[in-house]
C-alpha cells in the first residue's frame, strides 16, 4: 500500500513539474507577443467573427498602436493594422514576413501545391517569375493590351446601353467583361456574356469568394468540410478545380512551343524546359500542378477589379459632383469621337485621383492571405515566434488617422496637389499590398480600371434608383464588397 503511495505521489509530482514547465513556457511564449484582447478560451477573439470584421480589426488596432495578437480558436496571430506597422514588417523586414501561413490539413484538402499566392520558397519565387513574365509577354501595360481591353469596354458599354433607362444590377456584366480579360491572357479565348459554361464559372468562383474567413477555414478541415453548411462551397470550389485541370489538358493536346497563346501555355514551357533529373525546377513545375497557378490567376484578378468597378459606380451616384468632374476631364482630354487610350492618363489628374480614392476608401482587399515568420522576429519592441500567423490589415493603413485626413469621408482631392494639376500618391496609399508579395497584377488591374471607368464616363451617366438613401456598408467576405445595388444609366 505505501510502495502505491509512493509511486502515485512520484506521478503527482512528474505531472506537477511537467505543468510548471508547460506553464513558464507558455508566458514566456505569450509575454514576446504584442499586446492580446480579451477573447473566449478555445473559441477565440470575437473580432474574427464578426461580419464587419475590416472595422474591428481597425478599431482594435487604434486602440493597441497598430499592432497586437488576436486568437483563433488556441491559435496566435499577430495582427499589423497601421501602415506603420505594415512598413516595418513588409518593407524594413521583407524576408522575414513573406512567406505564406497555410495550415497544415489545408493544404493537402485544398490542394494547394502549384499555387502562386500561397506558395513559398523556390516554389513560390519561381512560378511567380514565370507568371510576371507571361504577363509582359501578353502585352500587359502595352497597346496591344489596350485594344483588347477597349474592345471588352466595348462590349460592356453596348450591355449596359441595352439597360438604359431602366433600373438594373450591374454586377453580371461588369465580372464578364473583367473576366474576359483574364480569361484572354489565362485561358486564350473569350466568352459571350451568356455562355452557360461563363456564367456556371462565374457563379462557382462568386461562392468561393463570398464565404467568411472562418467559413474558409473550416472548409479545409477534412474532418468538417462535409458539414452541410460548405457543401455549396466544395461543390464550387471541384467544379473551379476541374475546369483548370481540363483546360490544362486541352492546351497540352494542342501545343506549340512556337506559338505560346497564354498563360497555360507558358507554364508548360516552363515545365518542358526543366525535365531532366535532377533539375530542382523538376518538381515546381509539374504539369499536373498547374492548374493551380492559373486557378490563383484567374480568381484573383476576376474578383477584386470587379468589385472596384461596382464601388466605382455606387460612389459616382452617391456623389454626382465627382461624376460630373470625371466625365468634363473626358470630355476635354479623350472627347467623343476617339476611344480612351492609357496616355490620356497623364492628363487626367482627377480621374487618376477619383479611382485611387474609390481604392482606399472601399479597397476591396482589406486584408491580404495571412504571413507566417520562419524564425524568431523582433519587430517595434515586441517579439513574434517562429511559426506564428500575421495578418496585415490593408483597411487600416488606408483609413490610418496619422496618415489620412478625415479617411471615413470619400475625398478624391486628396489625391492632387494644391493646383490639381498632379496626382499626389502618399506613402500609406498600398491597397495592393506592399513588399516582395506585393499584388503581381497590380498593373493590369490599374489598366482596367482605367479603361473601363473612362469608357463608362465617356458614354453614360449613372443615376441612383429612387431617392432613398445608398447602403455604402458592404459585405465582408474573402474580399469586401458593396451590398446588392441597382443603378440606372443615361446616355450621355
Amino acid at each position: 500500500m505505501e510502495l502505491l503511495t509512493n509511486a502515485q505521489m512520484l506521478l503527482v509530482f512528474a505531472c506537477s513539474f511537467l505543468v510548471s514547465i508547460w506553464f513558464l513556457r507558455w508566458r514566456a511564449f505569450y509575454r514576446r507577443l504584442p499586446p492580446t484582447p480579451w477573447y473566449i478560451p478555445l473559441l477565440g477573439s470575437p473580432q474574427l467573427y464578426s461580419s464587419s470584421m475590416h472595422l474591428q480589426l481597425t478599431k482594435t488596432g487604434q486602440k493597441y498602436g497598430g499592432i497586437y495578437t488576436l486568437h483563433m480558436t488556441t491559435s496566435p496571430l499577430v495582427v499589423l493594422s497601421s501602415y506603420s506597422a505594415i512598413k516595418a514588417a513588409l518593407v524594413r523586414q521583407a524576408v522575414d514576413f513573406s512567406d505564406r501561413f497555410t495550415f497544415p490539413f489545408s493544404s493537402k484538402e485544398l490542394r494547394l501545391e502549384g499555387s502562386v499566392l500561397l506558395s513559398n520558397g523556390i516554389q513560390w519565387s519561381a512560378r511567380r517569375r514565370v507568371a510576371m513574365t507571361a504577363l509582359r509577354s501578353f502585352g500587359v501595360g502595352t497597346r496591344s493590351l489596350e485594344n483588347r481591353v477597349n474592345e471588352e469596354a466595348r462590349y460592356l458599354c453596348d450591355a449596359t446601353d441595352r439597360n438604359c433607362g431602366t433600373p438594373f444590377d450591374p454586377i453580371h456584366i461588369v465580372k464578364s467583361a473583367v473576366s474576359n480579360i483574364v480569361c484572354t491572357i489565362s485561358y486564350g479565348q473569350r466568352y459571350d456574356y451568356n455562355d452557360p459554361v461563363f456564367r456556371t464559372l462565374l457563379v462557382n468562383l462568386d461562392t468561393i469568394f463570398r464565404a467568411s474567413a472562418v467559413k474558409t477555414i473550416l472548409f479545409g478541415m477534412p474532418f468538417l468540410n462535409s458539414l452541410p453548411p460548405l457543401n455549396k462551397l466544395k461543390y464550387a470550389y471541384k467544379a473551379l478545380t476541374k475546369f483548370n485541370e481540363e483546360m490544362v489538358q486541352a492546351h497540352r493536346a494542342t501545343f506549340d512551343p512556337d506559338n505560346i497563346r497564354d498563360m497555360i501555355d507558358a507554364f508548360i514551357l516552363e515545365g518542358d524546359k526543366h525535365q531532366e533529373e535532377g533539375d530542382k525546377l523538376k518538381e515546381v513545375f509539374r504539369e499536373d500542378l498547374i492548374w493551380r497557378a492559373i486557378h490563383d490567376m484567374f480568381a484573383a484578378g476576376t474578383d477584386t477589379t470587379t468589385y472596384t468597378i461596382l464601388w466605382l459606380i455606387l460612389l459616382m451616384m452617391e456623389y454626382p459632383d465627382v461624376q460630373t468632374k470625371v466625365q468634363s476631364e473626358v470630355d476635354n482630354v479623350i472627347g467623343q469621337s476617339r476611344p480612351p487610350s492609357l496616355t490620356d492618363r497623364a492628363q487626367m489628374p482627377y480621374t487618376e485621383a477619383t479611382l485611387m480614392e474609390v481604392q482606399r476608401f472601399r479597397t476591396v482587399a482589406p486584408y491580404v492571405p495571412p504571413r507566417a515568420v520562419p524564425r524568431d522576429v523582433e519587430i517595434m519592441g515586441y517579439s513574434i515566434p517562429k511559426g506564428t500567423q500575421v495578418w496585415v490589415n490593408l483597411w487600416g493603413a488606408l483609413n490610418d488617422p496619422s496618415h489620412w485626413s478625415n479617411p471615413e469621408c470619400f475625398d478624391p482631392s486628396r489625391f492632387l496637389s494644391d493646383d490639381g494639376e498632379h496626382v499626389i500618391v502618399p506613402e500609406a496609399y498600398i491597397p495592393f499590398g506592399a513588399g516582395r508579395r506585393a499584388c503581381l497584377g497590380e498593373t493590369l488591374a490599374k489598366m482596367e480600371l482605367f479603361l473601363f471607368c473612362t469608357n463608362f464616363m465617356q458614354r453614360f451617366t449613372f443615376i441612383r434608383n429612387s431617392t432613398t438613401p445608398l447602403d455604402l456598408s458592404g459585405r465582408i467576405g474573402i474580399t469586401f464588397i458593396p451590398r446588392s445595388y441597382e443603378t440606372v444609366v443615361v446616355r450621355r
